[in-house]
């Protein structure tokens, strides 16, 4: 709590010419107010197009789907394969049940595509990278075992 607190915190800090004279003082908070408006509507300027929003919303999709790969994924993939060497599951039955989740979320993220009307780009080379990369670390979780005494290799054949 004292961390977030520490992270939110800033210095209340009021312009002398934002206070009036009198604290009361209506014509003075309305003149204020209308000044502020006006000031919004000179400085709106540029308004962006459909696809450059679609574009920067499609960005942020993508920086939090990275974000959250990273500090949630990552962590709960490994905290999956110590389940499986806890409970001895085959890891062949494992390796196919994560590429079929894998599946399941692309076509998942596809549909949100469509439905938001943006185009579906995939990198190939991307979803594979993905899959090598779950296979070889299934693999080297594998051999890690078996150095260790424990073949559960045998098991996923």
């Amino acid at each position: 709590m004292f961390l977030l607190w520490r992270l939110i915190k800033f210095p209340l800090y009021i312009s002398p010419e934002n206070i009036p004279n009198e604290l009361i003082d209506i014509s003075f908070f309305s003149n204020l107010l209308k000044n502020v408006i006006q000031a919004k509507v000179q400085s709106a300027g540029y308004v962006a197009t459909s696809g450059e929003t679609q574009l920067n919303i499609l960005n942020t999709i993508q920086n939090w789907n990275l974000f959250l790969s990273i500090f949630l994924g990552l962590p709960l993939f490994y905290l999956g394969l110590y389940q499986v060497k806890m409970l001895g599951e085959k890891l062949l039955k494992v390796e196919v049940f994560c590429c079929a989740i894998m599946m399941v979320s692309l076509v998942i993220s596809i549909a949100l595509l469509l439905m938001t009307k943006m185009p579906p780009v995939i990198d190939t080379k991307g979803v594979l990278l993905l899959f090598i990369s779950i296979f070889s670390t299934v693999i080297s979780f594998t051999v890690r075992s078996e150095l260790d005494g424990q073949s559960n290799f045998e098991k996923s054949i």
